[in-house]
């Protein structure tokens, strides 16, 4: 699905040995994600990413939800459980700016409130 503009209906991911999903360089519209037993990353956009994401949920991740390398991540409504961290935004390679989200705060529900986010990063709650 990389490099690509895709719209999905449903992803239903359980227990991955690395991340549940990453998107790279393209634009991804997902109406519901429901991710379980991530061993690393749930959600990872990166290389200029676009995706928007209506309805979220996550158990089990060392990180919910990633943006790195000048990707945005928009969420509208959000169910975060026993998780590292919620939202971790930062910038890895110099040659893009940091990882950006747009989330829906008053949709935004995440057990440990523990997010991460790097000074060339941005977080907008709507």
């Amino acid at each position: 699905a990389d490099f690509s503009e895709i719209k999905i209906n449903t992803i239903l991911i359980k227990n991955s040995n690395d991340d549940c999903i990453n998107f790279k360089d393209g634009i991804y519209e997902i109406d519901y994600i429901s991710l379980e037993n991530c061993k690393d990353r749930g959600l990872s956009a990166g290389l200029s990413s676009n995706v928007k994401v209506n309805n979220f949920y996550s158990e089990n991740t060392s990180v919910a939800v990633y943006a790195k390398d000048s990707s945005t991540v928009s969420i509208d409504n959000a169910s975060i459980n026993n998780t590292g961290h919620c939202l971790v935004g930062y910038r890895v390679l110099d040659v893009y700016n940091g990882g950006n989200f747009f989330i829906n705060k008053k949709k935004l529900n995440c057990s440990k409130n523990k997010f991460y986010i790097s000074g060339n990063s941005e977080w907008i709650h709507q």
